[in-house]
């Protein structure tokens, strides 16, 4: 299920997935130590100027809801732990590989909301790791970025998509390129060695979830984790229309398959719909 088929690799060897940079290597590399060394890993993060201002706004993001705010990096590695903290070097490192010189503001505009609000349900919900969650929301559209650079006409093809009604989407860019964005983002993910129930439900978040669910394609995790995120959307979506597209209508069509598959009844779902969306207008 997880792979391009023969005649895709052509094109999909036009695509330009970026390595994982110097830092990040240095920083993992530490990390996978018996005994990992904290001012190793910090001296590695600080090194890079950019990554490290990048690091300290999201671990002061509303995320990861850290009470007192973080200064420095030896500190966020110390209070965070070395494996939440690679976790997060990782999604800044991937996030600025990603696009190029393309102007993507609104798009990680709107990944951003996504991630944050799966950040904050998943410590609500049993047996999702919040560290997951965050990195799904985020990334969930991120071989969209890479078609774009790949594919002169991708962007027109977004257009298109946003108005269609043909289910699942991304069938309108697998007749146009043989390939489309979630198995581009699967690809990534895979690459830079994201844990795979992360990049499998990258790969299938366009799939019809009762499918998904009968049919056992993917396991728990990814299935728990993709629940998060079609609560996250309609969360968005309830909030503001998103840029992409309106995506209340499926919500309609999954709302009590998801909310039965998480464990949680719709009263309950629409108190924490309502305290994320009361946080957003503070």
């Amino acid at each position: 299920m997880f792979e391009i088929n023969e005649s895709s690799e052509a094109l999909v060897s036009k695509i330009m997935i970026p390595a994982r940079p110097e830092s990040l290597l240095s920083v993992s590399a530490e990390a996978n130590n018996e005994y990992p060394n904290v001012n190793i890993i910090a001296k590695a993060i600080s090194n890079d100027v950019s990554l490290s201002a990048a690091v300290l706004q999201i671990v002061n993001s509303p995320a990861f809801a850290i009470r007192h705010k973080i200064t420095n990096i030896l500190q966020a590695v110390t209070l965070l732990g070395v494996s939440r903290v690679e976790r997060i070097v990782t999604v800044v490192a991937m996030r600025e590989s990603v696009g190029g010189n393309l102007n993507l503001a609104r798009f990680w505009d709107s990944a951003s909301e996504i991630a944050n609000i799966c950040s904050q349900l998943a410590p609500r919900l049993s047996g999702i790791n919040q560290d997951d969650a965050y990195t799904l929301g985020l990334f969930h559209d991120c071989g969209i970025p890479l078609m774009m650079q790949a594919f002169d006409d991708y962007k027109q093809t977004l257009i298109e998509i946003n108005k269609t009604e043909v289910r699942p989407t991304t069938k309108i860019e697998q007749a146009r390129y043989q390939v489309c964005h979630t198995q581009v983002g699967y690809l990534l993910l895979e690459k830079w060695f994201l844990p795979q129930h992360i990049s499998q439900a990258v790969y299938c978040h366009h799939h019809n979830y009762a499918d998904l669910v009968e049919q056992k394609k993917i396991d728990d995790s990814s299935l728990s984790l993709l629940a998060l995120l079609k609560m996250s959307d309609d969360i968005s979506s309830t909030y503001r229309k998103s840029w992409r597209r309106d995506d209340t209508d499926e919500w309609l069509q999954v709302q009590d398959l998801v909310l039965s598959y998480i464990g949680i009844d719709e009263a309950y779902y629409n108190e924490l719909k309502a305290d994320i969306i009361e946080k957003f207008d503070m």
